[in-house]
């Protein structure tokens, strides 16, 4: 695990300014959620799903919880909180988004519920109290500080309450950072960054622009433009949360080996979870993401409705013994040595090895085209790749929840 000291005040601001400009030509957190009520409501199916149903973090959790968050944007992440029965505290840098903000809390907020928004830096605005969540989606790896953003985030946390993180990780944002590399080896200016991101990454901003509900020129200023993205490892973030006792709570995609099978009475997986390298293989696997999760669960599916029919005849048998249970032997062996000849050319994880070992080779073309600068030659290979800067290019954000425990 890496360690990186603080930088300093006047590099967090140098950083924290020269994005500020980047955001004030284009916000990167705009998605137009004035315009329709279901535009509003589709984004808050989103937001619900993410914390119910994939970080496990119920709902009721935000009704009449203090909540803070940093860096708070044009407020349309931050809504959904207040929805769901948030007191929220707002700090953001960029007072066009908070413009933004009070027009989009004036239009959905609760009635009478209660909200603030404070222009500053996460580093530097002053704040009274203590709050029982704590959030930072989408800051942090464009600060030059990131530790010490966590570091000021976490210490109005209270006891019991929640840290809730948003934020690029370096396995999943390898190919995002990869394609920046590429950008400013060829483009001398910002308005080259523009043209070739289109010339070399119409893919990627396409299904960007889909799924992310955003303006095409905003995807390309926070993912080109924008001059900080310094993304971290999950092992990274474990470090931060073991400084400062603060236990992992959930993520997505998630970092628990699927063999971890113990009953909670043992009280192993809490400690094995914050073992150092724990998140190595799963990073390797969001730096390859390619195909929706339905697309490349396609064959893992087919294998388990296969093992489903044979493991009964096996389960079945013995599911209910009792002093007279009988049972045909020849046939239970037979049902025995047909699910062991299934697994035994089965592979969960071949899909993704091959996926790795291409995505790599590929890579290394382009390091190699890379040191001829023809930009020509870049562009042809770019559109012939079957792993790099395909589909998803890799998981592009990273959710983690941790809490602090109480005494």
């Amino acid at each position: 695990m890496s360690h990186v000291s603080d930088p300093g005040v006047n590099e967090r601001q140098r950083v924290e300014k020269s994005v500020l400009d980047v955001y004030q030509k284009v916000n990167p957190s705009t998605r137009f959620l004035d315009r329709s009520r279901a535009d509003f409501e589709l984004e808050g199916k989103k937001r619900l799903r993410l914390f119910r149903d994939y970080l496990k973090f119920p709902l009721k959790m935000f009704q009449g919880a203090n909540m803070l968050d940093f860096g708070s944007g044009t407020g349309e992440r931050t809504i959904f909180y207040n929805q769901w029965g948030a007191r929220m505290t707002m700090v953001e840098m960029n007072p066009l988004a908070i413009d933004r903000a009070r027009k989009i809390f004036s239009q959905y907020a609760l009635p009478g519920s209660e909200y603030e928004f404070i222009e500053g830096s996460l580093f530097d605005v002053q704040l009274q109290g203590s709050f029982d969540i704590v959030a930072s989606d989408g800051v942090l790896h464009h600060t030059a500080a990131k530790k010490s953003g966590f570091d000021r985030l976490v210490s109005f946390l209270k006891p019991g309450g929640f840290v809730f993180l948003g934020l690029g990780t370096k396995g999943g944002g390898f190919q995002r950072n990869l394609q920046r590399l590429v950008l400013y080896h060829f483009a001398k200016n910002e308005e080259e960054i523009v043209q070739l991101a289109e010339r070399f990454f119409p893919e990627h901003l396409d299904r960007a622009e889909r799924f992310g509900h955003r303006s095409r020129t905003a995807i390309i200023y926070d993912t080109y433009v924008n001059p900080r993205i310094d993304t971290t490892s999950m092992e990274e973030i474990m470090g931060w949360f073991r400084q400062h006792g603060i236990q992992y709570y959930s993520s997505w995609p998630g970092i628990t080996p699927m063999q971890w099978i113990d009953v909670p009475a043992k009280g192993d997986m809490e400690h094995l979870i914050m073992e150092e390298g724990i998140s190595a293989l799963p990073e390797l696997l969001w730096m390859a993401h390619q195909h929706s999760d339905r697309e490349q669960s396609a064959d893992y599916l087919a294998w388990s409705k296969e093992l489903h029919h044979l493991e009964q005849q096996v389960f079945d048998p013995i599911a209910n013994v009792t002093p007279g249970t009988g049972i045909d032997w020849r046939e239970f062996h037979t049902s025995l040595a047909q699910l062991n000849d299934v697994l035994e050319r089965l592979d969960p994880f071949r899909p993704d090895r091959m996926r790795l070992h291409g995505l790599l080779g590929e890579i290394l073309t382009l390091v190699s085209l890379m040191k001829e600068r023809k930009v020509a030659e870049v562009e042809q290979f770019l559109k012939s790749t079957r792993h790099l800067f395909r589909g998803a290019s890799g998981a592009g954000m990273n959710f983690i929840m941790g809490y602090s425990p109480e005494p």
